[in-house]
């Protein structure tokens, strides 16, 4: 028998097209900061010590509402220290751009999963 988790909130979530109102009213403005890992040659130019990248983001700018941010919490599980700043590692592909890219693909999801919980 396989284990199945739950999500532990009882409410309802809110549907596809109350996200797409939403955001059509109102898109999400939010920085996500990117932070590359680089080590310098003997002649002085950077060389990237692997493609891995550390993505910071900083949950207040969300402006989720308490049910929100819970929920938001939750989907990032142990990455959340308690701190309004989540750090995100990526290291999917070989190239640091393409896993910045993923890595902010990766943070919309988790953005629109979140804002499913009600607004009250």
């Amino acid at each position: 028998m396989k284990q199945t988790f739950r999500d532990p909130f009882d409410y309802p979530l809110r549907t596809k097209k109350e996200i797409d109102d939403q955001l059509s009213q109102n898109p999400p403005t939010y920085q996500v900061y990117a932070e590359i890992t680089y080590i310098p040659d003997l002649k002085g130019h950077n060389l990237h010590k692997n493609s891995e990248v550390e993505l910071f983001i900083n949950i207040s700018e969300f402006n989720f509402t308490p049910k929100q941010k819970d929920r938001f919490i939750y989907l990032i599980g142990p990455r959340y220290k308690g701190k309004d700043e989540v750090r995100i590692k990526v290291n999917t592909f070989n190239n640091s751009l393409q896993n910045i890219e993923k890595g902010k693909e990766m943070i919309y999801e988790l953005f629109l999963e979140a804002i499913r919980a009600p607004c009250e």
